[in-house]
């Protein structure tokens, strides 16, 4: 029997490529060979799963300051306390450890690890988290933060995504799911990538349509939009191009997401803006001249919580309107605009495709939804952010 496949709206391509690395996470996962990876449900579980695989790079005669890197833990399913560098330092006190967490926008890492990119309590880097006695706890949010040190232990999300086995990996993954189309959402697209992506997506034998959005934020703003519309005129059926991603904000689960009343639970403090509001509002507004008005373009805002999504959907901190829409449809020569994630197109009556994603809580009294629809904005709801996590989000481990 035939059944139409599934289409996995947010996605990354680097996910087949994981595999390389030991899982640690709290979810049973299965992997692109379908070896089935046991959850980890405590920290010690989580530390012994480390020390194995600290052990197995010892045997195998890697050296003791080569970094060991696992993937996919997530704190908040935990019932002890947050994992911190000293629970690292006890896998190895050489050994780099770097543990990114499941949503990416942060990891934990050990003294070892610290030290390689520098940190110590005298630094002063938003996303480099610190204890109550001011010492590094090991956790560091968001990727400013991150890049520092994932740059020198060797991790790169990008040439992660870029190889031909990575791009079969991630096939792989779809097949298991019944997936056939899949997003990349944040790719940097370079043209030595987009070769083997042609070359693997126009083969007979993958079962899988990848559509990678442009990261807007890895290019100046006046480059953005030429180099989407090239993307674009390149597209094929099997390689979707010409797409923009804008991240915005951080993670709920991680306590990075920008949040309003009255979701800004715990008295964590609110978030961190990944891209400036200021630079987020030129990369938005910034003119874009179009060569094809008719075509379908797509821009996909990153607003993982409702704070950082009504930024998105407004210049000044209100609302979009449709008069401010229809300034933009109606003011300067047919061009390309991307208004607050928004892309839209004046000439030939088309109106591009807009949508805000991974918005989780929108504030009934705000009529938000109403106001989204009536400028054609599209919300993506995440219902597995609720089911799964918002209790632990609301209550978290000490």
């Amino acid at each position: 029997m035939l059944t139409p496949g599934f289409v996995e709206g947010h996605a990354h391509m680097m996910a087949g490529a994981m595999w390389r690395y030991p899982y640690v996470g709290y979810h049973d996962r299965i992997d692109t060979d379908g070896k089935l990876w046991p959850g980890l449900s405590a920290i010690d579980d989580v530390i012994s799963g480390l020390k194995k695989a600290a052990k197995a790079m010892t045997v195998a005669g890697e050296p003791p300051e080569k970094p060991l890197f696992a993937w996919g833990f997530d704190p908040i399913f935990l019932p002890t306390e947050r994992l911190n560098r000293r629970h690292l330092d006890a896998v190895s006190a050489t050994r780099p450890i770097v543990v990114q967490h499941s949503n990416f926008h942060l990891l934990t890492a050990n003294s070892p690890a610290l030290a390689l990119a520098g940190y110590t309590r005298e630094t002063n880097v938003t996303g480099v988290a610190k204890g109550p006695d001011g010492e590094l706890n090991g956790e560091l949010q968001e990727m400013a933060a991150m890049f520092p040190l994932m740059r020198r232990v060797g991790v790169d999300f990008r040439a992660l995504s870029a190889h031909l086995d990575s791009i079969k990996a991630f096939a792989s993954i779809a097949r298991q799911t019944g997936t056939t189309t899949m997003t990349d959402l944040h790719a940097e697209l370079p043209d030595k990538d987009l070769a083997t992506l042609f070359a693997t997506t126009g083969a007979a034998d993958l079962p899988l349509r990848i559509v990678p959005m442009l990261g807007a934020a890895m290019m100046p703003p006046k480059e953005v939009g030429p180099r989407a519309l090239e993307l674009r005129a390149k597209a094929t059926d099997m390689l979707r191009l010409g797409g923009v991603k804008l991240v915005l904000d951080g993670s709920i689960q991680g306590y990075t997401a920008r949040l309003r009343w009255p979701y800004h639970v715990n008295g964590a403090p609110n978030g961190i803006w990944v891209i400036a509001p200021e630079q987020a509002e030129e990369l938005i507004l910034e003119p874009r001249e179009a060569e094809a008005p008719n075509a379908s373009d797509h821009d996909h805002a990153h607003g993982h919580d409702h704070g950082a999504a009504y930024r998105s959907w407004s210049t000044t901190g209100g609302y979009l309107t449709r008069a401010d829409l229809e300034a933009l449809l109606n003011g300067p020569p047919a061009g390309l605009f991307r208004f607050k994630g928004r892309i839209a197109l004046k000439g030939g009556g088309a109106v591009k495709a807009h949508l805000v994603g991974r918005l989780h809580e929108l504030t009934p009294c705000d009529a938000a939804p109403t106001r989204a629809v009536a400028i054609g904005l599209a919300p993506a709801f995440e219902p597995e952010a609720f089911r799964l996590r918002w209790d632990r989000i609301v209550s978290p481990t000490p």
